[in-house]
């Protein structure tokens, strides 16, 4: 399985150790601007195509979400903000052949082209905010309870007290199950005045 990784490991290196990112195994990782990039290298199931995968993690929303500071290794799944690289080109998920030296390449002039920009612009509060809450609307409000926390954050950080409070509102009226506890603690944390959270 290594074997599948390795042209594109070295490709991505090539484009990602010139911007500070420093791997481990097939993620990379740099600290910029108060926040986390991550880039991920995914092998599909049949071993046969990788995909790229991007995140930008702020701290104090990592923090929030899981009840732990974030550490220095941070996976992408855990990112506030995330895309798949090939989303990123048109809007269609493309994914690269593995083993192959013209899709490694290909995959790492379109990290340069299109997913570094994406990381580079998730740097502020303001883009942050714009994407989760296009994430939050999409899932009517109801979809993955750290989405809403993140957006919270994004929205208390800049000072939008009321805003962040009713995205949070919003969340638990719309079911938390085994987040119910942690959204709870946010709300009240923000000093919002929760209703009772439904389960």
């Amino acid at each position: 399985m290594t074997d599948r990784f390795a042209l594109a490991t070295a490709a991505l290196d090539s484009v990602l150790k010139p911007e500070d990112f420093d791997r481990t195994r097939h993620t990379w990782i740099r600290r910029v601007d108060g926040f986390a990039d991550v880039v991920n290298l995914q092998l599909s199931k049949s071993l046969e195509r990788l995909w790229v995968n991007l995140g930008v993690a702020d701290p104090d929303a990592y923090e929030r979400s899981w009840d732990k500071p974030m550490g220095s290794f941070v996976d992408e799944a855990s990112c506030t903000v995330r895309a798949r690289l090939g989303l990123l080109i048109d809007n269609h998920d493309h994914s690269w052949e593995a083993g192959s030296g013209e899709g490694a390449a290909e995959m790492a002039d379109t990290l340069r082209a299109y997913g570094l920009p994406w990381l580079d612009g998730m740097h502020s509060l303001a883009a942050m905010e714009k994407s989760l809450a296009r994430e939050f609307r999409a899932g009517h409000e109801q979809g993955y309870p750290p989405v809403a926390i993140a957006l919270a954050v994004a929205q208390w950080k800049q000072g939008k007290r009321r805003a962040a409070c009713e995205t949070l509102d919003a969340r638990r009226r719309a079911g938390c199950g085994a987040w119910g506890d942690r959204l709870d603690a946010v709300a009240l944390a923000f000093g919002c005045m929760p209703g009772p959270t439904k389960v």
